[in-house]
């Protein structure tokens, strides 16, 4: 009983616990919250729509992909800010960011818009206005994930997390209102409307927590480069592998194969942004340990630890009860696709451990896995691209290809993971600020 005392008052002292935990329930309270919209348009748009709706949110989060990149480049620099104690400087970064995002989310929505017919064409779309609408809340998509990088950098992790309620409440209560107006146009409605919302907290937020006026931030243009690039390019590798099999499907299957496959495709991501809580905190700690000279090796044992434990109770869910999995998140009508839950929970188990161990690499200025990783994901594509007889060759493919990115992942894990190994910072201090 005294040793279990120990551990429960080195659990609540430890920050990775208490960081963990407000960020594991509100992005839970978020997932729910998202996964109940995804299950309100499923239940009231039916199967063959459900197959338009998963393979067009896919495409969106695949473009929104610079964002997701660009949000883990922005938490290393506001870390940088954060550690340098320079808080007009991170407010000036801030906004910099929503400048940019701003300006990279309305190019990529106005090309989505022009682009809309061939792409409505792709995916056998009859409906252009599906893709119009998909590329507002693209635009809305991209300049929320980059502010939220901001907050994460900053370690001000409640505000993220309300970020991401806001998000998931936004979309559900929307939908709810505009499928029932406009059916499936409604759906991409309220996807951008709960997008929006969650833009307009952060931006207000930002001025709130980090002072009304900033100035203009100081970096290392070289190392800015350099990072952003190995860092976009693992970050593309693994956000691609979580998601361009739903899209190939819709392609290459019929409307009620797809469907059924996007189902089991939701429940898979629904795992994934679960155990996404790991990686947002270990990012911001593993920097924050090469800046202290502190050895990383308990953050890694501790996330890895924490990751396995999550895999393991959502893998012998899937496996026992896949039924009931499908019929709680996606409804009824899509109860043929149980025997696709277990195989799609062990390719996102490893997917989403091997992203840990990326985040974990990323913080510590570790790039020996990006290459191989980002070859992994080329050869997963094609050979889905090139084998899809059926579902099980697709799934197959995926948990084979996911598997090998978690294997390159891992390799030489805890090398150079000393005391010794001092990195550069990104963020030059500003005259007079002390490091």
């Amino acid at each position: 009983m005294t040793q279990l005392g120990g551990w429960i008052q080195r659990a609540q002292s430890s920050d990775l616990v208490r960081h963990g935990l407000l960020v594991l329930v509100c992005l839970t309270g978020a997932n729910v919250l998202s996964y109940a919209f995804y299950a309100v348009v499923g239940r009231m748009v039916g199967v063959e729509n459900y197959g338009v709706f998963s393979s067009v949110v896919a495409a969106i989060i695949i473009f929104t992909t610079p964002a997701i990149i660009g949000q883990t480049i922005v938490a290393k620099l506001a870390a940088d800010f954060r550690a340098a104690e320079d808080p007009a400087g991170l407010r000036g970064f801030a906004d910099a960011v929503t400048r940019f995002a701003l300006a990279l989310g309305g190019a990529l929505g106005l090309a989505g818009i022009m682009l809309a017919r061939p792409v409505a064409a792709f995916l056998h779309i009859a409906d252009t206005v599906i893709i119009v609408l998909a590329a507002v809340a693209l635009a809305a998509g991209i300049v929320m994930w980059l502010q939220r990088g901001v907050f994460q950098g900053a370690g001000a992790f409640g505000s993220f997390g309300v970020s991401s309620l806001i998000e998931g409440f936004g979309k559900m209560v929307f939908a709810l209102v505009f499928v029932s107006l406009y059916g499936l146009r409604g759906a991409f409605i309220g996807l951008a409307l709960g997008l929006g919302a969650s833009v307009a907290y952060n931006e207000g937020r930002i001025r709130q927590r980090f002072g009304s006026v900033g100035r203009r931030f100081h970096a290392d243009p070289r190392r800015i480069a350099l990072s952003a690039s190995a860092t976009g390019l693992a970050v593309f590798a693994i956000t691609a592998m979580l998601l361009f099999d739903v899209i190939l499907v819709k392609h290459y299957f019929g409307a009620r194969e797809a469907g059924l496959y996007g189902a089991a495709a939701l429940i898979g991501r629904s795992f994934y942004t679960v155990v996404s809580f790991v990686p947002t905190i270990v990012l911001p700690k593993a920097s924050g340990t090469v800046a202290a000279r502190r050895s990383p090796l308990p953050l890694l044992f501790g996330a890895g630890a924490v990751t396995i434990a999550c895999c393991a109770a959502a893998l012998a869910l899937f496996r026992i009860a896949p039924q009931a999995v499908i019929v709680a998140i996606a409804g009824s009508k899509f109860i043929a696709a149980a025997p696709l839950v277990f195989p799609y929970g062990c390719a996102t188990a490893s997917l989403a451990t091997a992203n840990v161990f990326a985040m974990y690499k990323i913080g510590l200025h570790r790039f020996d896995f990006v290459v191989p990783l980002a070859l992994v994901m080329a050869g997963e594509v094609a050979s889905v691209a090139l084998r899809h007889r059926t579902l099980a060759d697709v799934l197959q493919t995926i948990v084979i290809g996911h598997t090998v990115g978690l294997a390159v992942v891992v390799w030489r894990l805890t090398a150079d993971s000393t005391t010794k190994r001092i990195v550069e910072p990104l963020v030059m201090p500003s005259e007079g600020t002390a490091r």
